[in-house]
């Protein structure tokens, strides 16, 4: 299966990243955490890196203008 094909759920658990996770995208946007201690580096490709959504917190209402705060800062950090 094209790694384009599978759910972006299960790409923690393709990249071996799900024991790392500690923070999530909704932990940033509620302010528990910067985006720097959410994102999830791999230690294979020097480039990329994951930013986990939660699943058990699925009712927080995440918009457009979080996700363009998110990206936002993403760029700042240097990712394009």
């Amino acid at each position: 299966m094209p790694l384009h094909a599978l759910p972006c759920s299960n790409l923690d658990l393709l990249l071996g990243l799900e024991n790392r996770i500690m923070y999530t995208a909704i932990d940033v946007l509620e302010g528990e955490c910067r985006l720097d201690q959410a994102l999830l580096r791999d230690k294979r490709w020097k480039n990329l890196s994951l930013l986990p959504m939660s699943r058990n917190r699925q009712r927080y209402n995440v918009t457009y203008s979080h996700m363009d705060a998110i990206a936002t800062s993403i760029a700042a950090l240097g990712y394009q």
